[in-house]
């Protein structure tokens, strides 16, 4: 309303289709298509995996790549999501594993 054109966007999880939708590399309707197809995806997940994502914050980006490889296994895998600064990242992967991680923290 106010004339303010951004000149880049961004998003994060579902945030992504909005920013698609925005800088025109998706319509509103296929963005809604989509949108539906992830959450049906991710339900279906849901029922069959035991998954968790969790916020770390105050802890180096090595050491936490360290900690998930080190509890990560061929049937239980952890790893980071998004980084979020040189201390802060959101881990995430099947439960034990990333407890895990987390008490390896603590």
């Amino acid at each position: 309303a106010q004339g303010i054109k951004p000149v880049a966007v961004a998003g994060f999880g579902v945030g992504e289709f909005a920013a698609l939708e925005y800088a025109g590399s998706l319509s509103f309707p296929d963005g809604l298509y989509f949108l539906t197809k992830y959450a049906q995806l991710y339900q279906a997940i849901q029922k069959t995996q035991s998954l968790k994502s969790v916020y770390i914050d105050s802890t180096d980006i090595r050491s936490l790549k360290q900690y998930c490889k080190e509890v990560s296994t061929a049937k239980e895998r952890v790893g980071i999501t998004a980084y979020i600064s040189s201390t802060a990242a959101i881990i995430s992967g099947h439960k034990p594993a990333v407890d895990a991680v987390v008490l390896l923290i603590k």
